[in-house]
């Protein structure tokens, strides 16, 4: 067993510290690498990609519809039926639903049951995402009061919860765990962030972005003709009409450029938070909450379906399911003392204001629906609609399939669909589709491409990840000490096993060289102190198993 140097942290009584250890091993593959064999002319290529899907069947009264079997259902890719591979019923955190997806996925469920770490407990896998940059301060308020009702009175001992932010402010709070402190304590971490894209506005006359939209898209004269007098009104005698004309279309535009970085950033951030789910087994059940944003932000900008089927496609791949929460509730949309709305008193606006709300939704539709999932808006009982969420998801059937045309095999956006034959009024929810091929990543030039700079990155990744790596096997051992010499003092102690590392060099003399790079931060995620060291260790004798 090997220690890291002793890292004096001050005030503890403050500031808890962490201390996350990493450990790569570049040197070295098999010691014996087998011969290279003649290879034939002729390959056969066999499609051996599974995708498995979960699919929700309800009955008229929103109740799951038990005991289907496989020749009951019906599934289509394109419109063209697809024969089922694998069809099982399960229940969502059982041991059985770990060990099927593990056989489909070829990855061993093995040793398992032995770990005692619990993100390997049978439970549910929750994550509320909370889309803080599209959040108002009364928002964030009754999803404070989701939050802490669900901690209280519907979290399970065996559920696995994380709590994720768009801004990132909850920090390392940012995690997959089975504790309510470290929960109610990232839900004390959200905060409001003001709106910059409203702000820019004139506050006489407020342009949201559905009324920049409209502008920009020229589908509502009116909507244009109001701005354009408001703008005549202020302006300088000799200012022209043509003038005024430009300056608003000029002002629609910027809004909806700043407007369309804060929903890719949305985007982003809830893509990545799906793929760091992908490690762990199982279902799981994202909760979106936001205030609403554009679909679609206008031509000039990036047209935003191709990153909801990414995020779609993610999805599926993950097992995770969406359902989204307006947070703003039963609301009306006029003008009252939680928003600002531009006032016209001839009704040029009217059209547009009634169309503003289910704009602004349309993409938590579409998040919700496209990965099998439900939304909730103009409603205020948010507590109840969670629970009756984890009610129903709590069974579903597992249906995995193969590609197996060429037409399948494209990059493309692959629209699935499936119903049960002879009930028409059942209700089956499912991922809208797939993505058979991904984008290569990009290349990297050579000079960033820098070897003692990707423990770096490997340590970011596996700090900013919900949920631990586990390409090494480790055991971390941390301890505070109160010394005479320097106070409160935190020791960390990493062990890996030698069969674990790589060895090369001369036979009897072979040495794995591990990087070993740890970071401590504070309970807010600020860095207090880092550590470096490259260990060269010897290959151990054939009979020897140490450590």
């Amino acid at each position: 067993m090997r220690s890291c140097k002793p890292i004096t942290i001050r005030m503890m009584v403050l500031a808890l510290a962490y201390c996350w250890v990493l450990l790569f091993s570049f040197k070295g593959q098999a010691q014996n690498p087998p011969p290279k064999q003649n290879q034939p002319d002729d390959v056969i290529r066999v499609n051996a990609e599974l995708i498995q899907t979960g699919v929700m069947v309800l009955d008229k009264k929103g109740r799951f519809v038990d005991g289907l079997q496989r020749e009951q259902f019906e599934l289509s890719v394109e419109g063209r039926p697809q024969p089922i591979t694998f069809f099982e019923q399960v229940k969502a955190g059982s041991a059985k639903e770990r060990a099927r997806l593990a056989s489909l996925t070829g990855k061993s469920a093995a040793g398992k049951s032995n770990e005692s770490s619990s993100l390997d407990s049978q439970g549910r896998t929750i994550v509320f995402f909370i889309d803080d940059l599209h959040l108002s301060l009364d928002s964030l308020g009754r999803t404070r009061k989701t939050l802490a009702h669900f901690i209280e009175n519907e979290m399970n001992p065996e559920d696995l919860v994380a709590i994720a932010s768009t801004s990132g402010d909850i920090g390392f709070l940012q995690q997959f765990t089975d504790s309510k402190p470290v929960l109610r304590a990232a839900a004390g971490r959200l905060t409001h962030h003001s709106y910059n894209v409203r702000d820019m506005t004139r506050e006489t006359t407020p342009m949201t972005e559905f009324m920049a939209l409209t502008i920009e898209r020229r589908d509502d004269p009116g909507v244009l003709q109001f701005y354009v007098e408001e703008c005549l009104k202020a302006a300088p005698p000799r200012y022209t009409r043509r003038a005024c004309e430009v300056e608003v279309i000029n002002r629609a535009r910027l809004i909806l450029l700043q407007a369309a970085s804060v929903i890719l950033n949305t985007y982003t951030s809830l893509e990545s938070l799906i793929h760091s789910t992908a490690q762990l087994p199982g279902r799981k059940l994202v909760f979106f909450i936001s205030d609403g944003f554009l679909l679609d932000t206008g031509p000039r900008n990036a047209d935003p379906r191709g990153k909801i089927s990414r995020i779609t496609d993610e999805a599926l791949r993950a097992g995770v399911v969406i359902y989204t929460i307006d947070a703003r509730g039963l609301f009306s949309g006029q003008l009252d003392a939680t928003n600002n709305v531009p006032v016209d008193t001839y009704g040029r606006l009217e059209s547009a204001s009634l169309r503003e709300t289910p704009a602004s939704q349309d993409a938590l539709n579409a998040l919700a629906g496209d990965t099998g999932g439900r939304a909730l808006r103009n409603q205020n009982f948010f507590d109840k609609w969670i629970s009756k969420v984890l009610e129903e998801t709590s069974n579903y059937y597992l249906l995995a399939w193969r590609p197996n045309t060429e037409e399948q095999t494209g990059s493309d956006f692959k629209n699935i669909s499936a119903r049960v034959t002879g009930h028409p009024e059942f209700t089956v929810r499912l991922p809208r589709g797939f993505r058979r091929g991904n984008p290569a990543p990009t290349q990297q030039p050579m000079a960033a491409v820098d070897v003692p700079a990707k423990p770096h990155r490997d340590l970011q990744e596996g700090l900013s990840s919900l949920y631990p790596r586990r390409e090494m096997p480790l055991s971390l051992s941390v301890v505070y000490l109160d010394t005479p010499e320097h106070g409160p003092v935190l020791t960390a102690s990493v062990r890996v096993a030698n069969d674990a590392l790589s060895y090369e060099g001369v036979v009897g003399k072979e040495v794995a060289a591990v990087d070993v790079v740890g970071v401590v931060v504070s309970d807010r995620g600020k860095p207090a102190g880092t550590f470096q060291t490259r260990l060269n260790i010897s290959a151990p004798a054939s009979n020897s198993t140490g450590q």
